[in-house]
């Protein structure tokens, strides 16, 4: 069983499959997640606090491999955008920008008409806009209609 917020399956619903890797805090860390899911239709959600961590791995990994469509969200959310619009434009994936979780989860959905993998694998810290990476993947499975607080618990451990 995954740990909390790695890579985590959270359910299924609608025809959608719902992973919260929201332990993600760098571009590479986002790569190793779609690599872990590379025959699957992906809607990433990526973006949060922005340190200035250059994208240039995780948009060469899009050239190779592009995921279906990527939702970018959060302060680095317009730079990481602004760097994959050209792939966008030339119809190697879908991409749309989302000002929180719920609007990043709709426009996920929105883009896999067909049902898929809606991944939360920012890339990036959640300061500013959540307490921490914990929160952000609450956030994520309340969202997607699961229990958040479920999410957070480990069987057999005692740790919730």
């Amino acid at each position: 069983m995954p740990l909390p917020h790695r890579l985590q399956p959270i359910g299924e619903r609608d025809g959608f499959r719902y992973i919260n890797d929201s332990i993600s805090t760098t571009p590479h860390a986002s790569i190793a997640a779609l690599d872990c899911h590379a025959d699957e239709r992906i809607a990433i959600l990526v973006g949060g606090y922005d340190r200035g961590v250059d994208w240039t791995p995780f948009l060469d990994r899009m050239l190779e491999n592009p995921a279906h469509a990527v939702v970018t969200m959060g302060q680095n959310g317009p730079r990481i955008h602004a760097s994959l619009q050209e792939m966008a434009d030339a119809g190697a994936l879908r991409l749309a920008a989302a000002s929180d979780m719920a609007e990043a989860i709709a426009l996920a959905r929105a883009m896999l008409p067909d049902g898929g993998t809606i991944l939360l694998s920012p890339g990036a810290p959640s300061f500013g806009t959540y307490a921490d990476y914990a929160a952000r993947g609450r956030d994520f499975a309340a969202q997607a209609g699961f229990d958040p607080d479920a999410i957070s618990r480990i069987p057999g451990l005692g740790i919730a």
